[in-house]
């Protein structure tokens, strides 16, 4: 277990010193880790297999996808209203468009496979934030305003198929049984979502809010805001878990999962943070006030 922790850290640290050269080969880390995985899992399968069942490791794993999205989020600047509306297209239109033409692609191609696990598939392949995806979101000879709606639409769609992805493993593993038990399942989920995008917007909401306020009366000093900035998404993180003990608890620990769908919820209020934290000049001096000096993309 250790000697395979050890060879996956060691490819990031070789990584980050051949990066630059790697990608323009369009080979990218997240593959590339898979690829160690397989070789490093093959001697050591049992020992990590044991571990990965732990519930400490689905807390962990959470807590860092919440980061990782929120971090995505910083890289957008502000949605404007056209784009806002872009944005709902791409998630509510596109989405479900989607992953309702990969499921029924994947089952003209396999025809022998269960509706349930053709749809899980589908919720796998659609997300456009999956690893090779990923070079073309950040890809700078596209337009800046498409890379902006594709990235902040890659932090959605995380959200919104998250859950339905359960809910197929659970058909699949027995742990929902008939359509009624699924239309159930589908119902005690939809609380758990109005939780998890509450806390989302209060907390991204109130954060960039008092971010603004600090920034503009010379409150704060750029190291603080930048772990105010932090905070913020493992605070939406901790509430929402905070309420998953009143009786939405479904299969595979579902509600657990909604906590994707907060962090990117209030990711989107990041850029407003993000613009702050880029202006200032020392670690431990007070931010300037608006308009003295410029901002850059963090």
């Amino acid at each position: 277990m250790i000697l395979a922790f050890a060879v996956l850290l060691g490819v990031v640290i070789v990584w980050s010193v051949v990066a630059a050269r790697v990608e323009s080969l369009h080979v990218i880390l997240p593959l590339t880790l898979i690829l160690v995985g397989f070789v490093v899992g093959a001697e050591s399968s049992t020992a990590i297999f044991e571990h990965l069942t732990d519930p400490r490791l689905e807390r962990t794993v959470e807590v860092v996808l919440a980061l990782l999205l929120f971090l995505d989020a910083t890289e957008v600047r502000t949605i404007h209203r056209w784009d806002a509306r872009v944005l709902l297209r791409l998630v509510l239109v596109g989405v479900p468009l989607s992953l309702f033409t990969a499921t029924v692609l994947t089952g003209w191609l396999y025809p022998e496979l269960r509706v349930a696990l053709l749809f899980m598939i589908a919720c796998v392949v659609v997300p456009t934030d999956m690893a090779p995806a990923a070079s073309v979101v950040k890809d700078r000879r596209l337009p800046k305003r498409i890379r902006d709606l594709l990235n902040t639409e890659s932090g959605y769609n995380d959200g919104v198929v998250a859950p339905f992805f359960l809910v197929s493993v659970a058909f699949l593993t027995g742990g929902v049984e008939g359509p009624e038990k699924g239309a159930e399942a589908l119902a005690d989920m939809l609380p758990a979502f109005a939780w998890a995008v509450g806390f989302g917007l209060l907390v991204g909401a109130g954060s960039a809010y008092l971010a603004r306020i600090a920034n503009r009366r010379g409150w704060t000093t750029t190291r603080w805001q930048a772990m105010g900035t932090l905070a913020t998404p493992l605070l939406a993180y901790t509430l929402t878990i905070a309420v998953d003990g009143n009786g939405f608890v479904l299969m595979i620990q579902l509600v657990s999962m909604t906590v994707l769908l907060s962090a990117v919820v209030h990711g989107i209020s990041a850029p407003l943070i993000a613009r702050r934290l880029a202006r200032g000049r020392g670690g431990e001096r007070a931010l300037p006030a608006p308009g003295a000096g410029h901002a850059s993309t963090v």
